[in-house]
């Protein structure tokens, strides 16, 4: 059974164990636009592994764009804001049920890179700034759950038990970002993270902006969810890991940062035991001319070793191999099935 509790932890604390939380900081989204979400198909449509688990639309945020958005919303300006760190950030709606505001409560949802282990310690953190008209609220907060949520609700309260809830109230001047984190003991493998409000209007502390608007809306960045004490090595021989599409942008074979981390630290492995080889295959889906999915797949898995041969792993130890669309982890049918198939795999011997 859950429990409710937060406890604030020091950044030191967590240590250098590895981010959960795929596309952290939401850099990687499939569409740049000035316009609101509108729709949590827009959403969901847009950014890379996040979605909304209900039919609220949470807006993806552009750092160039901001001073642009359309159309123009009353008592909105996100002009003096900023993402905590990089080009992006969302905006969700937090609290506004009473006043009849369209998607009153909205909520973020990640699959976790791994599931969680069972009885395990384990350390979250998001960053929240209100904008200057926001009604201020508190009990903001995370759930994490075994299986995708999705529940078809315009508005009012995803009703999940939250796992670890703020209660103080989260004000802020523009860019003064406030942090939000705790710990937790899994007592089950859960696979999905869920970011929001959840609980009802009535019995949230709310701080009124005077000409104000008559909901929240906050900004969010920078999530993540670690165990709390490094465990032992990860890899072994015989061990597939897969990087899914985070690891590129669209359409191309730059690696993005958020694979560095899990790189570096499957080099860190490679330089302890210096038996292991690795076989780097590259993957995408379906869509579009195969030859060209088949070399773009190839420019990703040599983006791969190069990136661990720059690390100081021997490029002897390591082949590359792109393999197009031609061994599909599940069926090309849906966006969300194809979104697994763009992967690389790193197959350790």
């Amino acid at each position: 059974m859950r429990f409710l509790f937060l406890l604030l932890i020091l950044p030191w604390q967590i240590g250098h164990t590895q981010n959960l939380v795929p596309n952290p900081s939401f850099e990687e989204v499939t569409e740049i636009t000035n316009h609101w979400s509108g729709t949590f198909s827009k959403f969901n449509r847009r950014i890379a592994l996040w979605d909304s688990p209900t039919q609220g639309s949470p807006d993806i945020l552009f750092i160039k764009t901001l001073d642009k958005m359309h159309p123009k919303r009353p008592k909105v300006d996100l002009a003096p804001h900023q993402p905590r760190t990089g080009k992006f950030m969302l905006g969700i709606k937090a609290y506004g049920c009473a006043s009849r505001t369209l998607h009153c409560k909205e909520y973020i949802q990640v699959k976790l890179r791994e599931a969680l282990i069972p009885g395990e310690q384990y350390a979250f953190e998001f960053w929240l700034n209100p904008i200057t008209t926001s009604i201020k609220v508190n009990n903001f907060g995370i759930t994490l759950e075994m299986e995708r949520v999705k529940e078809v609700m315009v508005s009012g309260r995803l009703e999940v038990y939250p796992v670890a809830t703020e209660t103080r109230i989260i004000d802020g001047q523009p860019n003064e970002w406030q942090r939000i984190a705790g710990v937790f003991t899994a007592d089950e493998a859960y696979q999905y993270l869920i970011i929001g409000n959840f609980y009802e209007d009535d019995i949230v502390d709310a701080k009124v902006e005077p000409y104000g608007l008559d909901y929240a809306y906050y900004l969010i960045d920078d999530v993540s969810l670690r165990p709390l004490k490094a465990g032992k090595p990860r890899y072994a021989a015989g061990e597939t890991l897969v990087l899914e599409n985070i690891a590129f942008a669209f359409n191309k074979a730059e690696l993005q940062k958020s694979a560095h981390e899990m790189l570096s630290e499957l080099a860190g492995q490679l330089q302890e035991k210096l038996t292991l080889d690795i076989e780097i295959g590259g993957h995408t889906d379906n869509i579009g001319d195969a030859t060209y999915n088949l070399e773009l797949s190839q420019r990703r898995a040599e983006a791969v070793r190069a990136y661990l041969i720059n690390q100081g792993i021997a490029a002897e130890r390591i082949l590359a191999q792109g393999f197009g669309s031609q061994q599909p982890l599940v069926d090309n049918t849906t966006e969300e099935q194809r979104q697994l198939n763009r992967r690389v795999e790193i197959k350790l011997k």
